[in-house]
Parts: structure tokens; C-alpha cells; sequence
């Protein structure tokens, strides 16, 4: 199996036999929701990675997509310190 070929995920995992949710989910991936704590054991397993690789790359990507559809309200937003210090024109 190769990038962006249409043969079943079935091909690339052999006799593994992957919980069909998984080959579900690999089939419509990446258009699909995101990865999943069982989706992330079984993928880490099988390519030698720690459990919570997957988890983690996936928060990346949803971090990253949250801050470029948000860039206008986080940029209004003062960190705490700055906030809760009074302003000159307070007193």
C-alpha cells in the first residue's frame, strides 16, 4: 500500500486484524474526527511508538487550527498579569 492508493487498509496491516472501528476510521481518514485514545494504542503499537504519539500530534494540529481560526480574539485577550495590574487612569 502506498500513499494516496486505494487499496484496503487491510493490505498494509496483513493478519494483524486491527478492530474494524479502527479500519473504519483509517478508510475515511483524514476527513474524518479526530484520532481517538484506542485509534492512537493501536497505530502506536503497530509502527513502535509510544502510546499518546498519535494523541499528541493530533492536540498539535487542533492547536494549531484553533489559533489561525481565532488569531483576531486571542490577539484582544491580556495575559493575567497585565490585567490584573491597575492602569494609570485607575487612580
Amino acid at each position: 500500500m502506498t500513499c494516496g492508493s486505494n487499496a484496503p487498509i487491510t493490505e498494509a496491516v496483513g493478519s494483524l486484524e486491527p478492530p474494524a472501528s479502527l479500519l473504519l476510521r483509517l478508510q475515511i481518514w483524514p476527513a474524518s474526527a479526530p484520532i481517538t485514545s484506542d485509534t492512537d494504542m493501536w497505530l502506536s503499537r503497530f509502527f513502535g511508538l509510544a502510546d499518546g504519539w498519535w494523541l499528541c500530534l493530533q492536540a498539535d494540529y487542533d492547536t494549531e487550527a484553533a489559533r489561525a481560526s481565532r488569531a483576531k480574539t486571542l490577539a484582544k485577550i491580556r495575559p493575567w498579569k497585565e490585567a490584573a495590574q491597575p492602569t494609570a487612569d485607575a487612580h
